[in-house]
């Protein structure tokens, strides 16, 4: 209805599970890895876990779109079944022929059986998917355990990855399924987008449809997150809802006012969280009354910088946030990562048709987007561009050279200025980006059971962190009690503490060990 009023080729916040519109943040990118890890482990159980519309269907939806040529999948949508009916879907999904003379449980694990020995001496991988498995009954899961057992002398025939909903975490946990968990090779649990996430998530929905990426402003995109929760699925529906609304009153862009009304249909006007939107909205749009009347009354003693430097000029008088962010034309995000690519030692090129994170990997950089506080970056030490936004929504974009607990040191160009915490506080959503190297291990994730070279510079680096004395021996096994010191140092720095090395675990043993040429934040006296 409202496509040609926005220049959309097609409606983008559709609830239906479409590859297109996945949008990897780094625990959806994450989450993937893991199964794609399972698989390839071939044996035992896979878990992906998370709330209700946070993209679990998708990211399976995905990973069956990317399965190498010689896996064969039988997908399970419906688990609510018995055990019987379990095996005939899947040896239906299979196009395994079912037994004549009997339909006897037994006889459908055997027909089972011979189809997976001569898959595997075919070379071929059999897997199975089992969307909302949650709904599994103990009798079924047990007998998918037992599935789990048919094998060769060298490994398993099947590989079972299990998709469900925070129950089923507590189903596993039960005493009677502890055979079950035991056989859990790795699981991963899928949490809400992050404030800045939702942002990107509607811009890259909106960039599917082929449409204008602001088409939410700055307000509507912060109470969209607020009252959704970060659920990409309660994302889709406000925003096609506001969509709509805008369309109605003949807007170009939504709104706060715009985005209210939707949040509101979509939590239903008698119910508690309508109650709960309401408020939120009034929390938003105090703070940007508050905001407003701060930019625009005379600054007090707290809005001035503590210390000004301007490399190569002389001293400049005190100037507030804002006005400081305007003059230096923060606006335009290539200066801000200009100065950062600086720090690295390394050239923004603006005439070659490459973003500037395309850049960075030509040179053996990455990008690293969060949302997160300013304790997670003190954790990281790497020079940030954070995000801020006025109550007007314009954003700047400015290079953090340095903090400490009361004052933060920020760049634009050549120069640097010092600004109390607070009044940063006041507009930053808690969006930043660093630039790190990634270790050269030949691959993106290291997980317990491996070897390898990756493990030997996991098992250094570490060494390296904890003080202990370096060590020459190659062959390190990701055993035990590696798992224990990889698990500790992801609680020291507040990271999901599953053992596994993916990119937030790199990033913070990148920067807990850095190299002499890194460079840091710095330190205040």
């Amino acid at each position: 209805m409202y496509e040609r009023h926005f220049g959309l080729t097609e409606r983008p916040f559709s609830i239906a599970p479409d590859p297109r519109y996945l949008y990897l943040s780094p625990r959806h990118r994450d989450a993937l890895a893991h199964l794609h890890y399972g698989i390839s482990e071939r044996g035992g159980f896979v878990v992906l876990t998370g709330e209700v519309g946070t993209g679990k269907t998708l990211i399976a939806r995905s990973l069956v779109g990317q399965l190498p040529p010689e896996v064969d999948l039988a997908l399970v949508l419906n688990p609510n079944l018995t055990v019987r009916e379990f095996l005939f879907v899947i040896l239906n999904e299979l196009n395994i022929a079912l037994p004549k003379r009997t339909r006897s449980i037994q006889a459908l694990v055997d027909a089972l059986n011979r189809y997976l020995l001569d898959n595997y001496a075919r070379g071929r991988h059999t897997v199975i998917l089992v969307d909302e498995a949650h709904c599994l009954n103990s009798l079924v899961l047990e007998q998918v355990r037992l599935l789990t057992n048919l094998e060769t002398t060298r490994e398993k025939l099947l590989q079972i990855i299990l998709v469900g909903q925070p129950e089923l975490r507590d189903l596993l946990a039960r005493r009677d399924l502890r055979q079950v968990s035991q056989r859990v090779t790795a699981r991963f649990h899928l949490t809400p987008l992050t404030a800045a996430e939702t942002h990107a998530y509607i811009q890259h929905r909106l960039q599917v449809a082929g449409g204008n990426t602001h088409l939410f402003g700055w307000g509507a995109t912060k109470l969209i997150h607020r009252t959704s929760g970060g659920i990409p699925r309660l994302i889709n529906v406000t925003c096609d809802r506001a969509l709509l609304g805008a369309y109605a009153q003949g807007r170009k862009q939504v709104g706060i006012s715009t985005a209210l009304r939707a949040a509101r249909e979509v939590a239903g006007h008698s119910s508690h969280k309508g109650y709960r939107v309401g408020a939120i909205a009034a929390g938003v749009l105090l703070a940007a009354s508050i905001g407003w009347t701060m930019s625009t009354h005379v600054a007090s003693d707290r809005d001035k910088p503590l210390a000004l430097t301007d490399v190569g000029a002389a001293q400049e008088p005190a100037i507030t946030l804002l006005s400081w962010l305007k003059r230096n034309n923060a606006t335009r995000s290539h200066t801000a990562m200009s100065d950062l690519f600086a720090l690295w030692g390394v050239p923004l090129q603006r005439e070659i048709d490459l973003d500037a994170c395309e850049q960075a990997r030509d040179v053996g950089l990455q990008c690293y987007f969060q949302n997160a506080d300013w304790g997670a970056i003190q954790r990281k030490n790497l020079p940030a561009i954070i995000e801020l936004t006025d109550t007007e929504g314009s954003r700047y974009r400015v290079l953090l050279r340095g903090f400490d607990d009361r004052q933060a040191t920020l760049q634009a160009g050549r120069k640097q200025v010092v600004f109390h915490i607070e009044d940063i506080d006041r507009y930053w959503s808690g969006e930043y980006l660093v630039l790190w190297r990634p270790p050269a291990i030949g691959r993106e994730l290291i997980t317990p059971g491996s070897q390898g070279p990756a493990v030997d510079w996991l098992v250094r680096r570490l060494d390296r962190i904890e003080g202990r004395p370096p060590s020459t021996f190659e062959g390190y096994a990701y055993d035990d009690a590696l798992t224990a010191r990889v698990r500790d140092f992801q609680r020291r720095f507040e990271l999901a503490d599953d053992g596994i090395v993916g990119q937030h675990t790199l990033v913070h043993l990148s920067a807990a060990a850095p190299d002499p040429s890194q460079p840091r934040l710095k330190q205040h006296p």
